[in-house]
C-alpha cells in the first residue's frame, strides 16, 4: 500500500511529466536552441535535459535522471545554488551565476534562470535555462 506521501510524490511526478510533454511539444525551437534547458523534479533530481544541456554537462539524459542537480554544482557554489532552489520552490524566479563541473571534471561558469513549475496551483518542479559564460 502506498502512503499519502508516496501518493503525493507520484501525483507530482505525473503532473510534471504532463508539463514536460506539453512544453516539449510547444517549444521545439527553444529545445533546439543554444541554451541549456532542464527540468528539476520537486525533490531535486533532474528529469529532463535538452541536447545542449547534455552536451554542456557531459551526461546523457538517462544518466542525468539518476542525479540530483547539486551533483553538478561546484562545492564553492552548493549553498548559493541550493538557496536559490528553495526560493524557486517558494514560487520565485531566480537568476544567478554559478560554476558547474561536468562529467569530465571541467569547470564551467553558467548564468542560470530558474522558474517554478506550477500545475493546478501546486509546485511540481523547476524549469531552468542556463547559458555557458565560459565561452565568452
Amino acid at each position: 500500500m502506498v502512503s499519502n506521501i508516496g501518493q503525493a510524490r507520484i501525483k507530482k511526478r505525473e503532473l510534471l511529466e504532463v508539463f514536460i510533454k506539453e512544453f516539449t511539444k510547444n517549444n521545439n525551437s527553444l529545445l533546439e536552441s543554444q541554451d541549456s534547458i532542464f527540468v528539476i523534479e520537486f525533490n531535486g533530481y533532474l528529469i529532463f535535459l535538452n541536447q545542449t544541456c547534455t552536451s554542456l554537462s557531459g551526461y546523457t539524459a538517462e544518466e542525468a535522471q539518476t542525479l540530483s542537480f547539486l551533483k553538478l554544482v561546484s562545492l564553492d557554489d552548493i549553498d548559493k545554488v541550493y538557496n536559490h532552489f528553495l526560493k524557486t520552490v517558494e514560487g520565485n524566479i531566480q537568476c544567478f551565476d554559478c560554476e558547474i563541473i561536468n562529467k569530465n571534471g571541467q569547470r564551467i561558469e553558467i548564468h542560470i534562470t530558474k522558474t517554478p513549475i506550477i500545475v493546478d496551483g501546486e509546485f511540481v518542479g523547476v524549469l531552468a535555462k542556463a547559458n555557458n559564460q565560459s565561452k565568452r
